[in-house]
């Protein structure tokens, strides 16, 4: 009795599936398979084409970098730790998204850089690793804030050479700042929240296909 019930269910989802999907101009659009169904789950596939692409486009980038420093002898009070040169983040990337299509064109982007050295500060103590007067204590090097910044630019071309133009620029509100050793040690924390601009662009020079369309 449990096999038929669980097989009755199953026909039934399967139906139920069938007569969603032929509804759904969308998914039929999208050419969406459905390739397993089970009770509280199903697996659709479907083959991403080149119009479903048109217009957009992506660009990221990262790096990674790496330093030692040495100091001479009685530096700091005999510093004997080798922290990364100054200013020198470990791990930054940018990921932007972009779409261009007739009128309109739209950029987003994704910045980041992590916390890094702005000054050596720190003097020995022979105890480095002591969270209170070693190199993550209060009295450590001090290190600017990670940075993830979002921003955003559209503009979409009213008539011929005329152009509206908006952009969001710091959306996330990313703190500006430093901190001593650990980031629960701040010194300075600013947040200067997002700009917006709005405006009207007039291209002189212009395009004569533009001013065709």
């Amino acid at each position: 009795m449990v096999g038929d019930s669980r097989e009755a269910a199953a026909s039934l989802a399967v139906r139920a599936v069938e007569a969603m999907r032929e509804r759904d101009h969308f998914s039929a659009w999208l050419g969406a398979e459905l390739v397993a169904l089970a009770p509280g789950a199903a697996t659709v596939q479907a083959v991403v084409r080149e119009e479903m692409l048109n217009g957009f486009g992506v660009s990221a980038n990262y790096s990674y970098t790496t330093s030692q420093v040495s100091f001479p002898a009685n530096f700091s009070g005999g510093r004997t730790d080798n922290p990364a040169m100054l200013r020198q983040a470990p791990n930054t990337w940018n990921l932007g998204f972009t779409y261009d299509k007739s009128r309109f064109s739209m950029r987003f982007g994704v910045s980041h850089n992590d916390a890094n050295i702005y000054a050596y500060n720190y003097q020995a103590t022979g105890k480095d690793s002591d969270p209170i007067v070693g190199l993550r204590g209060p009295t450590g090097d001090i290190y600017l804030y990670a940075h993830t910044q979002f921003d955003v630019q559209g503009s979409y071309r009213m008539y011929k050479r005329l152009q509206l133009v908006v952009s969001g620029l710091n959306l996330s509100n990313e703190v500006f700042g430093f901190y001593q050793g650990s980031p629960i040690y701040p010194i300075q924390r600013e947040y200067y929240h997002p700009s917006y601009i709005f405006g009207l662009k007039w291209n002189s020079s212009g395009d004569r296909d533009h001013d065709k369309k």
